[in-house]
């Protein structure tokens, strides 16, 4: 029996990234937001980004 543990992750390049930054569709290329109210809007964004690519491909536990 291995005790090395399967990959959970999309990530190849970094081993404690789940996403490979080039494959990343939060990366704004070093761009950032003007002012408070567009980072927090861009904070939202990207935290929502993460749960849906967190959240593809689970399936429902209900019957």
């Amino acid at each position: 029996m291995s005790t090395t543990p399967n990959r959970w992750t999309k990530a190849s390049v970094y081993p404690d990234m789940w996403v490979d930054p080039d494959d990343d569709p939060r990366n704004t290329d070093g761009r950032s937001p003007d002012g408070e109210a567009e980072t927090q809007l861009e904070f939202i964004r990207d935290y929502r980004s993460t749960l849906r690519m967190k959240c593809e491909g689970l399936e429902s536990l209900r019957g």
